[in-house]
């Protein structure tokens, strides 16, 4: 058991510590490149990096998290799996470069052909990184995984501020793009040194077949759920209301992807030890399913009754629009963190057609509800009121689903989740009574004094009952006693 804490930490640690110095990296180089260039060549990449995230999504084919869970596939099967990935860079990675005036035409900009065709090294690099990234994860080098991501985005970050200085223009973009994905390539290839071979051993590629296929249909049944939304809202609603949503939708995401992106990653790659245990990897997934429903539910009730400060804070009051859209779907925000997680665990325990059974679920409620939200009422309210029907509905079905993968009684799980609902319940209620006192105040004082109430009844709380009695009060002893050492 201390093992896998001590793995879990440890590679939630370093991915934690990327993941936000890289944050802060981009923030910077966004504020100093923002300067430079024009809105115009951002937008340029951007549609670029629309059609590539695709063509990405495409080339994976389920293949890394196979890469993680199959234990047993040796060099020669990593060196035909490898050669597989190059072959379908290529061809896509051309594709692309074929499409890029079709691309520059239909949006009636002649830039985006060039744009384009230097681009599409992204998605060969991409396709080419697939094995040797996830043999690091295999290998469970989180901290080096972490250090390089870090330093890549540095470098890179670099050479784009100086070729924009140079006044490149838009390709300063382009090649921050391409260098990033060939630089990470390079070193994690490196690593390993895989060989490519021109005839390919289909042996491995049938071994994770079964697996990669499945985990490739769900990435795309998810991918388009996740997007209709924001395609029915711009076609039937407006491009206006599209805009405030997507603001409320982006700003939703935030304190969701910094912690599952964080946490993720390391999950498969520890949890696929026991894959030949599920009830003991359900025993001791349970134990990160509670501890996140005491982060997650608590979290989501501070941004509802944080939206408007937040909005404001974040956007101005040009887009008061997006407070009802942004406080609906973040109630939805510990639940979908929970769901995050779900994902790694289908992996480890080989059930990727369970994964995409429950995916396909998901997709059924996400696409009914917002055709139903838009057809009945076309406003961006009821789409988020939608939105978060739909996720309680596919929280529902994820965790009866996976832990019925895992054997595991499903009432338990419930049991666990009592507590952390209670708890968001009481700060939901002193956030309420406090909300009157707080609309006159300056929205930024007004979302710090909320913050600082939700952490006094969370800590209260997760101190003195639950399963984390006396944790905070240790912690504290623990720093007092550090702090006067050095003094």
């Amino acid at each position: 058991m201390n093992s896998i804490k001590k793995e879990l930490a440890s590679g939630v640690l370093y991915t934690s510590l990327a993941k936000y110095s890289s944050i802060a990296v981009q923030i910077i180089v966004t504020a100093i490149l923002s300067r430079i260039l024009t809105p115009a060549d951002y937008g340029i990449v951007a549609i670029a990096t629309i059609f590539i995230v695709f063509f990405n999504l495409l080339s994976d084919i389920g293949i890394g998290p196979a890469i993680i869970q199959f234990k047993d596939l040796d060099r020669h099967d990593l060196n035909s799996i490898f050669s597989f990935t190059v072959y379908v860079g290529l061809v896509l990675s051309l594709l692309f470069f074929c499409s890029s005036k079709l691309i520059a035409a239909y949006y009636n900009n002649i830039t985006l052909d060039p744009v384009c065709k230097l681009l599409s090294l992204t998605i060969l690099f991409y396709c080419l990184n697939i094995v040797p990234l996830n043999i690091q994860y295999r290998k469970k080098r989180f901290k080096y995984t972490a250090l390089i991501t870090l330093v890549t985005h540095i470098v890179t970050a670099f050479i784009a501020i100086t070729m924009a200085l140079l006044d490149f223009g838009v390709y300063a973009l382009v090649v921050q793009q391409v260098a990033s994905s060939f630089f990470l390539f390079l070193i994690f290839y490196l690593q390993d040194k895989l060989k490519f071979c021109f005839v390919i051993d289909k042996t491995p590629l049938r071994k994770i077949g079964s697996f990669s296929m499945y985990q490739f249909f769900f990435n795309v049944i998810n991918y388009f759920s996740r997007n209709l939304d924001k395609l029915l809202i711009g076609r039937y609603v407006g491009l206006a209301p599209l805009g405030q949503y997507e603001k409320s939708y982006r700003l939703m995401l935030m304190p969701l992807h910094n912690i599952t992106f964080a946490v993720t990653p390391v999950l498969q790659p520890v949890f696929s030890d026991f894959q030949d245990n599920l009830h003991e990897m359900a025993e001791k997934y349970k134990k990160l399913f509670q501890f996140l429903c005491y982060v997650g539910f608590p979290m989501s009730i501070l941004l509802f009754f944080s939206g408007g400060e937040l909005i404001i804070i974040f956007f101005g009051n040009q887009w008061h629009e997006a407070i009802f859209p942004f406080r609906v779907m973040s109630l939805t925000v510990g639940l979908q963190i929970l769901n995050g997680t779900a994902g790694s665990i289908y992996q480890s325990a080989n059930a990727t057609k369970q994964l995409f059974i429950s995916g396909c679920w998901c997709a059924f409620f996400m696409i009914n509800s917002f055709i139903i939200a838009i057809w009945g009422w076309k406003s961006i309210n009821a789409v988020a009121i939608g939105f978060a029907i739909a996720q309680l509905l596919n929280s529902a079905q994820t965790y009866y689903l996976l832990f019925k993968t895992l054997h595991y009684p499903f009432k338990k799980v419930l049991a666990i989740m009592i507590y952390p609902l209670f708890i968001s319940i009481i700060i939901g209620v002193n956030l309420f009574m406090l909300s009157i006192w707080c609309d006159s105040m300056n929205v930024i004082f007004s979302f710090l004094v909320k913050c600082v109430i939700t952490i006094l009844i969370w800590c209260a709380f997760f101190n003195y009952a639950g399963p984390y009695k006396g944790k905070i009060s240790n912690l504290a002893i623990i720093v007092i006693a550090k702090f006067k050492g050095h003094n």
